[in-house]
């Protein structure tokens, strides 16, 4: 059984080691992926503001390598819109 998004937000809200980022990217656009496909936009939203934020933040919190933010992020680290690997993903729901 897949990972809730909640539980990996609090896993990256509790991480305090820039090398979990490149994983949790991956784990954030699977579960995306998995839990966004075929839902209305109130589930991608949720997304965007709850997990990505939260990803994003740390990222930045961090000092992480920004090549890992999720882009196109605003001042508060909510996504925008899909960009990348999301909108080719988006893109196909």
């Amino acid at each position: 059984m897949p990972k809730h998004p909640f539980a990996l937000q609090s896993e990256i809200k509790a991480s305090s080691a820039t090398g979990d980022f490149p994983a949790f990217l991956e784990e954030v656009t699977g579960l995306y992926a998995e839990y966004c496909s075929g839902q209305n936009i109130a589930t991608r939203n949720t997304f965007y503001n709850h997990l990505m934020r939260e990803y994003n933040r740390k990222v930045d919190q961090l000092g992480a390598d920004t090549s890992l933010f999720l882009e196109e992020k605003d001042n508060g680290f909510r996504m925008l819109s899909p960009s990348g690997d999301l909108a080719t993903l988006e893109a196909g729901f």
